[in-house]
């Protein structure tokens, strides 16, 4: 499964209980993590060669989350941790079922530790993973995104900052039901304080992301 699914599968995974943003961040992260031996993407020779190594092993499956010991308040330990670990598995089991032709080396650097004899390709056609557990997987995983946007106003990009997933989402979102509150045309923004819709013209963005009403906020208006 490609990296966006494994961020989305584990974003899923931390709404399953009650967790704060930071918490939630630390899951995904730990749901994505096993790919950064995918950096070598733009070099298919070097690709072939390292993904699914220095990244997709029990090293890294056991040693990544506790980190999380570290960040995460002392009673919220045990629930941060288990859920880090079930993100881990997801992303392995998640591999092994939508991508099963790939090697994996669960004891790297160690030689000769290839697991194939389980891999899903060995039983379902590689053509089949490709265009039917694949496609259903990542609609199932978009589907409970959806769910929980339209409960919980956010998505998997709250992980990187609150501000770029409402700007996001606003842009995509606004228009087909807003107008500027200046001049009536499409809204593609909203005032982080005021809450007005705004158009590009009539919009500032701060180097954090937040929108605000141009040339001045009318809440601030209000205000005085």
């Amino acid at each position: 499964m490609n990296t966006g699914g494994h961020i989305g599968a584990g974003w899923l995974l931390a709404h399953a209980v009650s967790l704060d943003r930071f918490e939630r961040r630390g899951v995904v992260v730990m749901a994505a993590l096993c790919d950064v031996d995918a950096i070598f993407l733009p070099f298919p020779e070097a690709y072939a060669q390292w993904h699914r190594t220095f990244g997709h092993n029990l090293w890294v499956w056991i040693g990544a989350p506790l980190v999380l010991l570290f960040l995460v308040a002392r009673g919220r330990r045990f629930l941060v941790l288990s859920l880090a670990y079930l993100a881990m598995a997801s992303h392995v089991i998640l591999d092994l079922i939508a991508t099963g032709w790939w090697g994996m080396y669960p004891f790297w650097p160690l030689r000769g530790w290839e697991v194939s004899e389980i891999l899903t390709s060995n039983y379902i056609p590689e053509d089949t993973m490709k265009w039917i557990i694949q496609p259903l997987l990542t609609v199932l995983v978009l589907v409970g995104i959806v769910w929980i946007y339209l409960r919980h106003k956010r998505t998997p990009l709250e992980a990187i900052s609150p501000a770029v997933d409402s700007l996001l989402m606003n842009f995509i979102l606004l228009p087909w039901r807003h107008r500027c509150g200046e001049c009536g045309g499409l809204a593609f923004y909203r005032c982080g304080r005021c809450g007005r819709a705004l158009c590009p013209n009539h919009r500032a963005v701060n180097w954090r992301l937040e929108v605000r009403c141009r040339p001045t906020c009318h809440k601030a208006v209000n205000a005085a």
